[in-house]
């Protein structure tokens, strides 16, 4: 069985470890077998390592079953050993078979390797030669990379040289046009020795141009205080451009865009209140006072209460009375005849007594509650007593036979 040769090497390598590691460990070794019997075996740790120790001229064997293996790292050690010594055979076997090869071969290899070493002297003078060609001097300018050739040499130039010795200028504004290293956003290529600038406008920056300013990045709070910042393109440089759009109430100040004045909604004409309440102005507001007696609303807007629509308005409703509306306010029409009051309260009243009722001065009147009038003509007057015309004087009062069951005397005062 062929053995593998890192193999053997580990096992080498372990064997001559333990060995220096027993020479190393021997004072500690002498210390305890002074107070170890020497025949008595023993394991013990030693600096991480494990160190199985034997009496005086004891081995330390392994033993195992018929079909057992001793291992190490997976190796059969019993098959390691069986390989070496193949390989030793091997070996001697080879030292006797070269005892056999002709001469000539000898002397063609030390030939061989004669030429060879001269083969090598050439070619390291020959190196030699070349590095000492014109590289040493360093004719490359502006860190430039000298490569030696056969007599001659070449430069390898950085991005921004040219030429045979990277002394010539590489305009990267022509170079770099239209793409991303060109200058982007309207910026000016300024080429330069070696290099390149963009100047760029007031609203970009950068190397390229490619950034522009937000001059609403601290926020709206911070900018507008009330209010919501808006970007605007730079006009000059190194000036933040921006606006602010006011929360309502708020306002900016000449001096700065930022909503840091209230508004005063009260001043407006119209104002923002019904005309007829009061308005307060507050920091960044204002509120409306309440809509007067007669009138409903909430102080923004006022509408007229009909009164009239609840229960007429206040007014009587027997006698019913007209209930007229007014704008916050309403009254009532007089009662009708036959009553006195204010309209909303009416009270039953004698017609006889007022006037003698519509009745003529000649006529006497009577009536009972919530009727018309009767008017009747005084004795020796005819008519139906209403109105100034109602009663006319008879020229015989008599004929008016105001005598019931009676006889009636006229005479020149009246009758009897």
């Amino acid at each position: 069985m062929n053995m593998s040769l890192p193999f053997l090497w580990s096992l080498l390598t372990l064997l001559t470890f333990a060995e220096v590691n027993g020479e190393a460990g021997e004072l500690e070794l002498q210390r305890l077998k002074r107070s170890i019997n020497l025949q008595q075996p023993r394991m013990a740790t030693e600096r991480g390592n494990l160190v199985f120790l034997t009496g005086s001229a004891q081995n330390i064997e392994f033993r195992t079953g018929s079909l057992g293996k001793i291992k190490l790292n997976d190796e059969d050690l019993s098959e390691c050993l069986h390989q070496i010594q193949k390989n030793k055979d091997d070996i001697i076997e080879l030292k006797g078979s070269a005892i056999d090869l002709p001469q000539n071969i000898s002397s063609q290899i030390y030939q061989l390797n004669s030429k060879l070493v001269d083969l090598e002297r050439k070619f390291q003078g020959l190196q030699q030669t070349v590095d000492k060609k014109v590289c040493s001097s360093n004719p490359c300018q502006n860190g430039g990379t000298c490569l030696n050739l056969h007599d001659s040499f070449f430069c390898i130039c950085p991005p921004q040289w040219k030429g045979s010795l990277c002394s010539a200028d590489v305009n990267e504004c022509e170079i770099y046009s239209g793409t991303p290293l060109s200058c982007q956003n309207g910026g000016t290529c300024v080429n330069t020795m070696g290099s390149y600038s963009c100047h760029c406008p007031p609203e970009t920056y950068g190397p390229q141009c490619a950034s522009k300013y937000d001059d609403c990045e601290g926020g709206s709070v911070a900018r507008c205080v009330h209010g919501i910042c808006e970007d605007l393109m730079r006009e000059q440089a190194g000036e933040p451009k921006y606006s602010c759009i006011c929360d309502a109430g708020w306002m900016s100040s000449p001096n700065s865009p930022a909503c840091t004045l209230d508004r005063d909604e009260c001043s407006f004409q119209p104002g923002p209140c019904s005309t007829l309440v009061q308005c307060f102005n507050t920091q960044g507001s204002f509120y409306c006072g309440a809509c007067p007696t007669g009138w409903q609303g909430n102080g923004y807007v006022c509408e007229d209460i009909n009164e009239c629509e609840i229960n007429n308005g206040g007014c009587s409703v027997a006698p019913p009375v007209e209930c007229v509306n007014t704008p916050g306010s309403s009254h009532c029409q007089a009662c009708p005849p036959g009553y006195q009051g204010d309209g909303r309260v009416c009270t039953l009243i004698d017609i006889c007594s007022v006037s003698n009722g519509g009745c003529h001065p000649d006529a006497s009147c009577s009536s009972t509650l919530g009727s018309l009038p009767l008017c009747t003509c005084l004795p020796g007057y005819t008519g139906n007593g209403y109105g100034p015309d109602g009663c006319v004087q008879l020229s015989n009062i008599c004929l008016s036979h105001p005598c019931l069951n009676g006889q009636c005397i006229d005479t020149v005062s009246g009758y009897f």
